[in-house]
């Protein structure tokens, strides 16, 4: 990966904004596709608020119920083995931007025991909780 657009300490615990300047961190974030839609003072207000982890590659990704999951670099597929558990399909690929664990309530696809997400590669995600999520983010974005 490269350490360019790695955010995030390799001990999977603190922002590398912590030890870094926020403008420079902030100016960065403005160019991912997901944040780059708000405004400067919900940019800084995500910051306050966002929790990042690195999950390594191969590594699978579990999602908690009451989390929405930004990619914010890397691959995760989503693989199925539901026709053939020896060799599973992939069914989706979400890269950078993507939003997952958001209103796919209703996905027989998503929830299925048959199904995984896989990190490709080294892979940063962007967890926020998903009242937060929903009540600030969602409303920007669709407004």
């Amino acid at each position: 990966m490269d350490e360019r657009h790695r955010y995030i300490a390799y001990d999977n615990k603190d922002p590398k904004w912590i030890d870094k300047h926020r403008a420079q961190v902030l100016q960065t974030l403005r160019q991912i596709s997901f944040f780059g839609r708000f405004s400067l003072a919900r940019q800084t207000e995500i910051m306050r608020r966002i929790r990042l982890k690195l999950h390594p590659r191969n590594s699978l990704l579990f999602f908690e119920p009451d989390q929405v999951y930004v990619v914010v670099s890397g691959s995760i597929l989503l693989k199925n083995h539901d026709r053939n558990i020896t060799l599973p399909q992939t069914a989706a690929k979400f890269g950078e931007g993507d939003i997952l664990n958001f209103h796919q309530e209703n996905s027989e696809i998503f929830y299925s025991v048959e199904t995984w997400f896989y990190c490709q590669v080294d892979t940063e995600i962007a967890i926020f909780d998903r009242e937060y999520f929903e009540e600030a983010l969602w409303k920007d974005l669709v407004s």
